[in-house]
């Protein structure tokens, strides 16, 4: 029954008839329906770590805005890409909002790095949906340490990995999807 369910989650948001949003909430209503978990279970493995942090962080981007520290952060940011073309400046947004991302949860990093990406594109004069999809890659590029996304956290101590071994695995493929995504958003948005 919860293979059954699964599947139809995923056929019916892959062909389009509901948001993915609405076919998964659906999907839990159902699995707490059929018996397969129970309300108790279900509460249970809800990340409440992650709601709670980006519950605190929607004020602190808020408040990076009020106070200006985005500009800040923008003007230091342009200050040190100065002269640098549009893939260069792309690029270390990129591997700054990884750098960020592998300390912090993916969800918190977009929060915290998409004003200053704005506030940097209007210094620029860059279209701002390239650095807002620069944070976009780059928060999603948490590969090289365990913490910066909760599946690579849940598969640490039952596959007895090391911490070493993310390194060794991530940081080539964070260095491929950096250069890639960068020079994709680049020739799309930027050139």
């Amino acid at each position: 029954v919860a293979t059954g369910i699964m599947i139809g989650v995923v056929a019916v948001a892959a062909l389009g008839l509901v948001p993915i949003v609405i076919s998964a909430l659906a999907g839990v209503v159902l699995m707490v329906l059929t018996g397969c978990i129970n309300t108790r279970e279900a509460y249970l493995r809800v990340e409440w770590k992650v709601y709670f942090l980006i519950a605190g962080l929607i004020p602190l981007g808020a408040a990076i805005q009020n106070t200006g520290l985005d500009k800040m952060i923008a003007e230091t940011f342009v200050g040190l890409t100065d002269g640098m073309g549009n893939f260069s400046i792309i690029l270390m947004l990129f591997f700054f909002t990884v750098l960020i991302t592998n300390v912090l949860a993916n969800n918190a990093t977009a929060l915290l790095m998409a004003p200053i990406a704005i506030s940097i594109a209007h210094q620029l004069e860059m279209d701002p949906h390239a650095l807002l999809l620069t944070v976009m890659f780059g928060a999603s590029t948490a590969f090289f340490t365990p913490v910066g996304y909760h599946t690579l956290t849940l598969i640490y101590a039952p596959g007895k990995y090391r911490f070493k071994d993310y390194i060794v695995a991530g940081l080539p493929l964070t260095i491929i999807i950096g250069f890639s995504a960068s020079w994709l958003i680049y020739q799309m948005y930027a050139k």
